[in-house]
C-alpha cells in the first residue's frame, strides 16, 4: 500500500544516491531464512571483496526474528494478564465465601426451622450453593458486559497516520476459547467458595439453631 515503483535512474536523480544500500529479500520458505542470509553474504562478499564471516561487513534486519520477539513479548503480556485474572478470581472466591458465611450465620434460626419441619441437609446445602452460583453468575455477566463494551469501543477507534496499520494489527478480540476457560474457572470458583459455608449450614443442629440469637 505504501510502495511506488520507479526507474532506478529516476531514483538516482531524485535522491543523489548512486549505490544501493538496502535490499529487501523474502525467502520462499521462512525456515530457509538463515541459509538464505549465509548465501547472500557469500555472494555479496565474493562480488565486493570482503569476508562473508565478517559480521560488520553486511548487516541484516530480520523481520522474522523481530516478529518472533514481538510474539514472545505479547505472550508474556498474556501470561501476566492471565496471572492477574487468576489472582482476581481467588480474591473474588474469598469474597463470596465470606458473604456466604455471613449469610449462613444470619439465617441460622431460619435453617433450624426448615430442618425442624423436614428439610434435609442436602436441601440446605443446595440452597446456598445455588445462591452463591447466582451471585457469581451476576458478577461474571457484569464483567463480560464491561469487557465487551471496552473491546468494542477500542475497535471502533479510528487512528490516522503511520501508526494506523500497526494498531489495526493489535486490536483486542474476545477469544471464544479464553471466554470458555474464564466461564469455567468462574463457575468452579463460585462452587468452591460456596461449598464450605453450605456444608456448614447443612450440619447445623436444629435445636441449637432455634435457640440461636
Amino acid at each position: 500500500n505504501y510502495t511506488v515503483w520507479i526507474p532506478s535512474t529516476t531514483y538516482e536523480l531524485l535522491s543523489g544516491d548512486r549505490y544501493f544500500s538496502n535490499v529487501i529479500v523474502t525467502p520462499e520458505n521462512p525456515e530457509d531464512n538463515d541459509a538464505l542470509q549465509s548465501l547472500i553474504k557469500r555472494v555479496v562478499g565474493r562480488n565486493h571483496g570482503f569476508d562473508p564471516e565478517d559480521p560488520a561487513a553486511l548487516q541484516f534486519w530480520d523481520s522474522y526474528e523481530q516478529q518472533a520477539s514481538t510474539n514472545q513479548f505479547f505472550l508474556g503480556m498474556q501470561f501476566f494478564l492471565g496471572l492477574i485474572g487468576f489472582i482476581t478470581l481467588i480474591v473474588a472466591g474469598v469474597g463470596i465465601a465470606n458473604v456466604m458465611t455471613v449469610s449462613v450465620r444470619n439465617a441460622t434460626r431460619e435453617i433450624g426451622i426448615r430442618m425442624a419441619i423436614g428439610a434435609r441437609a442436602y436441601h440446605i446445602m443446595m440452597h446456598y450453593v445455588i445462591e452463591a452460583l447466582i451471585a457469581t453468575f451476576i458478577g461474571g455477566a457484569l464483567g463480560l458486559f464491561v469487557t465487551t463494551f471496552v473491546v468494542t469501543g477500542i475497535n471502533q477507534l479510528r487512528v490516522a497516520g503511520p501508526f494506523a496499520t500497526m494498531l489495526d494489527n493489535f486490536k483486542p478480540v474476545l477469544s471464544p476459547s479464553v471466554l470458555f476457560v474464564v466461564i469455567t474457572l468462574l463457575g468452579l470458583t463460585g462452587l468452591l467458595a460456596a461449598w464450605f459455608p453450605a456444608k456448614r449450614a447443612s450440619k447445623i443442629d436444629p435445636i441449637k439453631a432455634l435457640q440461636y440469637e
